[in-house]
């Protein structure tokens, strides 16, 4: 028995092939025409089967890296609330008593660190800080602001 073989050359070209099925170059067939390319210079027929597994794990694989891309922060205490949001690329701190103290966030960003939003108008009130994408939120803090006092702070929040 004979069978046609399709083999890519060492310039990547197609080359057709007859040869005996003993002694042909291994070779995984399947239903499937559409060869993908292995390294050898031989073609392997994916079933579609495989195909399917390859594709879920590799989306398995992004999902998995998606700390990657953004996660919320939000941190909360008396008298204050900050987030960070999607895709982490400002912070908003929130006035949430009226107790004539400010509220502020502490956030560290992607290429620098120690920034202080500070809010100074009062109750009920939301500030925002620059939005930058690329230079995104990495950790967040929420602080209340007491005179000749340490300031209470919520623990850092991470993204």
């Amino acid at each position: 028995m004979q069978r046609l073989v399709l083999i890519m050359n060492a310039t990547h070209e197609r080359v057709r092939h007859v040869c005996d099925a003993a002694s042909a170059p291994v070779l995984a067939t399947s239903r499937s025409d559409r060869p993908r390319f292995r390294g050898g210079g031989e073609f392997i027929i994916m079933s579609a089967k495989k195909r399917m597994a390859a594709l879920a794990v590799t989306a398995v694989a992004l999902l998995g890296s998606s700390p990657a891309f953004a996660a919320d922060m939000v941190a909360n205490r008396t008298g204050v609330s900050a987030w960070s949001k999607g895709t982490n690329g400002q912070v908003a701190v929130k006035d949430t008593k009226g107790d004539s103290r400010a509220a502020y966030a502490n956030y560290h960003r992607r290429y620098n660190d120690n920034h202080e939003l500070r809010n100074h108008s009062g109750y009920g009130t939301t500030v925002y800080s620059r939005k930058d994408t690329k230079n995104y939120v990495r950790a967040l803090q929420a602080c209340v602001a007491i005179n000749f006092q340490p300031d209470p702070c919520t623990s850092w929040k991470y993204r």
